[in-house]
């Protein structure tokens, strides 16, 4: 999912390279690892919120991922990370 993220991010900025700046389009993504519930159309669950919560505290451009997130893929992608600190 991180890598996808980024990806997308990546793919964004070569987009965007040369259209003006009321043309650019941006996207802000979180990435969490927790329960995700789909009920027809619809997903919910703790790690669809806490998602959302992270996308909100993104750069536009930008990824921000969990602790737990983190935790699991440090040392195993080749990404630098800023630490947020904690977020209520």
């Amino acid at each position: 999912a991180v890598q996808c993220a980024v990806k997308i991010q990546d793919g964004m900025r070569e987009r965007n390279v040369d259209n003006d700046d009321n043309q650019r389009f941006y996207f802000r993504i979180g990435v969490n690892q927790g329960d995700v519930i789909v009920e027809g159309d619809d997903i919910h669950g703790n790690g669809v919120n806490v998602a959302a919560r992270l996308e909100g505290l993104a750069e536009p451009g930008g990824v921000v991922v969990s602790g737990k997130v983190h935790e699991e893929i440090r040392g195993k992608l080749d990404f630098s990370f800023d630490d947020l600190g904690l977020q209520d």
